[in-house]
């Protein structure tokens, strides 16, 4: 319940004030789902340092409905955000090798092309990136699992951004937020720092106003 509720104040407000008070309400039992709701407080609040801490003992992969949610990735987002570089390109390399082994031998689990697009994204493996991404939102389609198919379609939008195709990143942004909607909102983009590199295009402003004066 604490996590859904931080949740719905990330993706309505855009903020984390509300959402620390429902995460610190939350009993400390030391679940993988907690802890995690404690992370993306953190690093959602700018508080990159103790979002990484607070994972350092987590296990490599914590596997849910839209996502494997690789430890080394979650990591890089923090060390990237904290502009130490070198690290996470470190972990991002870490990721990869381990998402495509276990493609391998899972080479039909949507989650693991999902996370891997845009970790490749970030490597600068312009067509693997795509690749991934795309072949994740073919094998979870919204027409076959709407909830599951978040994750992959959120992630093909951020792998475009990554790569600076803006045109094909908004259009894709616009279909999640109109024709396909999920967590996305742009109040979340406006908060979540692995956005950033389209918040600061000069074309989101004016995008971000069409939906926020529809609610979305």
């Amino acid at each position: 319940m604490y996590p859904w509720k931080a949740m719905l104040y990330y993706r309505w407000k855009g903020g984390t004030d509300e959402a620390r008070e429902a995460i610190d309400a939350m009993p400390e039992t030391g679940a993988l789902p907690n802890r995690i709701a404690r992370f993306w407080l953190e690093y959602l609040s700018g508080r990159y340092q103790a979002a990484l801490d607070s994972i350092t003992d987590f296990p490599e992969t914590f596997d849910d409905q839209e996502s494997v949610n690789p430890r080394a990735a979650m990591q890089a987002w923090c060390e990237e955000a904290m502009g130490n570089d070198t690290n996470a390109r470190e972990l991002r390399e870490q990721a990869a090798r381990m998402l495509q082994e276990k493609i391998r031998a899972n080479p039909d689990d949507f989650r693991l092309h999902a996370d891997l697009g845009p970790v490749l994204a970030h490597l600068g493996r312009r067509d693997e990136a795509l690749a991934a991404a795309r072949r994740a939102v073919e094998l979870m389609p919204s027409t076959t699992d709407a909830e599951a198919a978040i994750g992959p379609g959120d992630n093909l939008a951020r792998v475009l951004v990554l790569l600076g195709d803006f045109d094909a990143a908004f259009e894709e942004v616009a279909r999640r937020l109109e024709v396909e909607p999920g967590f996305l909102t742009v109040p979340w983009i406006r908060l979540d720092p692995r956005w950033r590199k389209l918040t600061e295009h000069s074309a989101f402003e004016p995008f971000a106003r069409r939906f926020e004066s529809s609610g979305s």
